[in-house]
């Protein structure tokens, strides 16, 4: 599960430090961290540093249907930038607006990458138009937004329907999903449990948004000893038979084998830097 690490882009002396940041992915944000700044001095900080330009950007989107409000986006985009975050998208006419501004300027919309936050339960109903967008990569659960909508308290037990909704669509088409952001940064075996949940649900990624989480997520093992072990097993037996292609159905260590659980044996090993098959 990877790391989708937050840096307010008001904050030059964090931006300045990306480079030593030990995350997967570094999303610069340019909306909610920064609060009632200027979106304009904000992009100053990220051109005048050295920033990565695979990092995300999670865009000030304030849906006003005029293609002017994305134009402080015009020199990231020079600058390198094709990674974005698009948040408060409500429906396929909303994200179409996006997809028309990255399009422009004889732009080649290919070129660009996006994740959807959703956000509100209208995205919800109308995720598979979104997702089907073939730019973009994946979505995520902005879950603290989603909660306030919706009336209801910020826990995984209330989150339980929206974040496997949004896990199951997502997995239908072949995209990556990205768990919820927690705004918890003083209970350690609260925010573990959070993390691990959401590794043993299958999600692809997790939102972080502060250092002492950055820890802890880097410090829990994404799989036990014992998956590791087994995992290896069925690489032996798998070397053994001539390859996946001949594989079939087996039983190891009295445990049944198929053919659709040997990607997650692949991806154990390959996590956990043992050679796959």
């Amino acid at each position: 599960m990877k790391s989708y690490f937050f840096i307010p882009a008001n904050k030059k002396q964090f931006l300045g430090k990306t480079d030593t940041i030990n995350a997967t992915e570094i999303v610069i944000d340019l909306e909610d961290a920064i609060f009632n700044s200027d979106v304009k001095v904000a992009v100053d900080n990220i051109i005048s540093l050295s920033i990565n330009p695979d990092s995300w950007i999670r865009i000030s989107y304030v849906n006003s249907r005029s293609q002017t409000q994305f134009e402080y986006l015009d020199r990231l985009i020079k600058k390198g930038f094709k990674k974005y975050i698009v948040p408060k998208i409500s429906n396929m006419e909303e994200f179409n607006d996006v997809l028309a501004y990255f399009s422009s300027e004889n732009r080649n919309l290919d070129e660009f990458q996006f994740i959807v936050l959703v956000e509100n339960p209208e995205a919800v109903l109308n995720l598979s138009a979104i997702i089907k967008v073939d730019q973009v990569e994946g979505i995520g659960i902005g879950s603290h937004d989603y909660c306030d909508i919706i009336g209801m308290e910020h826990s995984l037990e209330n989150l339980y329907w929206v974040r496997m909704q949004l896990l199951n669509v997502a997995k239908a088409m072949g995209k990556k999903v990205i768990d919820i952001a927690s705004m918890n940064i003083e209970n350690k075996n609260e925010f573990v449990q959070e993390c691990k949940d959401g590794l043993k649900k299958g999600f692809d990624g997790k939102f972080i948004i502060h250092p002492w989480q950055l820890d802890i997520f880097n410090s829990i093992k994404q799989f036990s000893k014992a998956e590791v072990e087994f995992a290896k097993l069925v690489k032996s037996y798998i070397d053994k038979i001539g390859g996946k292609n001949k594989f079939t159905i087996t039983k190891i260590n009295g445990k049944v084998v198929e053919k659709p659980h040997l990607k997650r044996f692949n991806e154990i090993l390959r996590s956990t830097g043992h050679e796959t098959f």
